[in-house]
């Protein structure tokens, strides 16, 4: 190993890998990702973590067909079934194929336990799919079986819950949900006001005027009101 090593082109691999994964993930440079991508596979094709790089350089560019084929060859050639079906995820759920989640993660719980992302990605697509119970069934087991540490899916999955209970009317336990939802949060922050828009929104429907204001004025402050609903803020205002 130590004389493949130091053949030169075992380590140039490595070291295209490394710039390129610095270009994918910090600096953004999709210039340099792309060389090294270029000049890595060019030294060897198979190399599966640079047919993995290929393909966030492809998704990166909306090349979501391309995407797929480029994680498929990585599978192919020794990256991981879970690590290849958590990126096919990522690419429907960019594509908005919501049964094909739904196969990908019924794959996945065939080979490995369920892990939060897998639940909030199933939960996810039932939602959008208006399969509501069985989102509910999914989203509890997810928020009662697992450690919820404070950057994970737990949020999204409180927030997932908070629309199944919107649409079912019941108001409590979305309020209940948002608070839960918004410990994860810094107040004031994107994620906060974006939850804060959708309270407006269940305040409106439930009538309670005078609280939707306070909401959509703290909203408007920090400049995180959403476009389609300051009509509403006037007519509270008004």
């Amino acid at each position: 190993m130590r004389a493949v090593a130091n053949s030169g082109w075992q380590l140039a691999q490595h070291h295209y890998l490394l710039v390129g994964n610095s270009a994918n993930y910090h600096t953004k440079n999709r210039h340099v990702q792309n060389i090294c991508v270029e000049q890595g596979l060019a030294l060897n094709p198979k190399n599966p973590l640079l047919l993995v790089l290929k393909a966030k350089t492809l998704f990166a560019e909306n090349n979501y067909n391309e995407t797929a084929t480029a994680y498929h060859n990585a599978y192919r050639n020794g990256l991981r079934m879970s690590e290849y079906l958590f990126y096919l995820l990522e690419v429907n759920n960019r594509i908005q194929s919501w049964q094909g989640i739904l196969d990908i993660v019924e794959q996945f719980h065939k080979r490995t336990p369920p892990t939060l992302k897998t639940l909030f990605f199933k939960a996810r697509a039932l939602v959008m799919l208006q399969q509501f119970d069985e989102a509910l069934e999914v989203i509890n087991e997810a928020l009662e079986d697992f450690p919820l540490p404070p950057h994970s899916y737990a949020p999204w999955l409180y927030n997932l819950r908070m629309i199944i209970h919107r649409t079912h009317q019941n108001y409590t336990a979305f309020f209940e949900d948002m608070q839960e939802e918004i410990n994860y949060y810094n107040i004031g922050d994107s994620d906060y006001c974006s939850t804060m828009n959708m309270c407006i929104e269940a305040l409106l429907e439930m009538g309670d005027y005078e609280e939707c204001y306070k909401y959509a004025i703290y909203n408007h402050e920090q400049e995180q009101l959403s476009s389609e609903l300051y009509p509403v803020f006037q007519w509270l205002c008004f």
